[in-house]
């Protein structure tokens, strides 16, 4: 079940169920809420009026009608005070919305940054919460691909509450000068070649001479007692592209599904560049997507959600995630 973050407008996507920001009496309010009853037609406010009031935190859904998502989920953001039941009703928001999509058997959904507009919660907090939720919702679900929405990448960078130490993280390791970059992979694809990607079995917590890359992943799952569903959930990898891995020892994915799983596992960063070496990949200083990979390992942060936001919000690829 596949994450991404798109900045696109909400009302265009082509999912099963797109999540509107809607009001809590019968009305139709301004920005996209408008955008939506515009574009689906008389029917939905009809459908809306049959509803009646909806309370904050909670969630209905509805047809999509004109649109082009199959399924219309209203929800009802609370205010910004500064409490926390206000944090625990837009986490709501969140949580129920997700519960109806898998309810009504959504394979894709579409939701917003909920209340971070006139709603007046901080960005950062704003996206902490959806974050949780996802990540909650992500844990026990792989049957439906979530999209986050957003207006620009600002949104996204402004709720970064460590933006600031990943910058210096990032000026410090980049590597600018090319030559250096060369020295730099070819130090680390000699090593690759000439200890079959494990230059000392006990430096490395499992990655083992001569395993493919399959096979270091599966040993390392299985000694750590995980179901491989918790591993690709965790890993924003969906369930094929994992079947491809279990499947065929010699298959190698490319290079974010190679770091998405590495992260999913915890590994530190020696025992990462380990393991995605068996699949043909270095972590490369001259790579600011890879310096933010190695900023969150070195932290000890694995969270892959906030990796990715990130990753969008430096104009990087996501980990895992292709459904884009």
């Amino acid at each position: 079940m596949p994450f991404d973050i798109i900045d696109r407008n909400i009302v265009e996507m082509n999912c099963d169920a797109i999540v509107n920001s809607a009001n809590h009496l019968v009305a139709v309010g301004s920005g996209v809420d408008y955008q939506i009853y515009q574009k689906a037609g008389e029917q939905l406010f009809k459908a809306r009026e049959k509803i009646g009031v909806i309370d904050y935190g909670q969630a209905v859904i509805t047809d999509g009608y004109n649109l082009a998502a199959k399924k219309i989920i209203h929800t009802v953001s609370p205010v910004y005070d500064g409490t926390n039941s206000c944090k625990e009703l837009l986490e709501n928001c969140y949580k129920n919305s997700l519960r109806l999509a898998y309810q009504n058997n959504c394979k894709s959904i579409a939701l917003p940054l909920l209340a971070s507009g006139n709603n007046g919660f901080p960005k950062d907090i704003a996206l902490n919460i959806a974050n949780k939720a996802i990540n909650e919702f992500m844990e026990n679900c792989d049957e439906i691909n979530i999209y986050l929405i957003v207006y620009s990448k600002k949104d996204i960078s402004e709720g970064l509450a460590n933006e600031q130490s990943i910058n210096s993280f990032i000026n410090r390791n980049l590597i600018h000068n090319r030559n250096e970059q060369i020295k730099n992979f070819f130090f680390s694809a000699s090593n690759v070649e000439k200890e079959n990607c494990c230059v000392s079995c006990d430096s490395y917590c499992g990655i083992v001479k001569h395993e493919s890359f399959s096979e270091s992943l599966l040993r390392l799952i299985d000694e750590r007692d995980l179901k491989d569903s918790q591993v690709y959930n965790k890993a924003n990898v969906s369930r094929q592209t994992f079947s491809k891995i279990r499947c065929n020892k010699n298959y190698n994915p490319d290079k974010n599904t190679a770091l998405a799983l590495a992260i999913a596992l915890k590994l530190d960063l020696n025992d990462t560049q380990q393991l995605i070496a068996k699949a043909g990949y270095v972590l490369s200083d001259s790579i600011v997507a890879d310096l933010i990979v190695k900023y969150f390992i070195t932290q000890k942060n694995y969270d892959i959600i906030k990796i990715n936001e990130t990753l969008y919000a430096y104009s990087c690829k996501l980990l895992g995630s292709k459904m884009i």
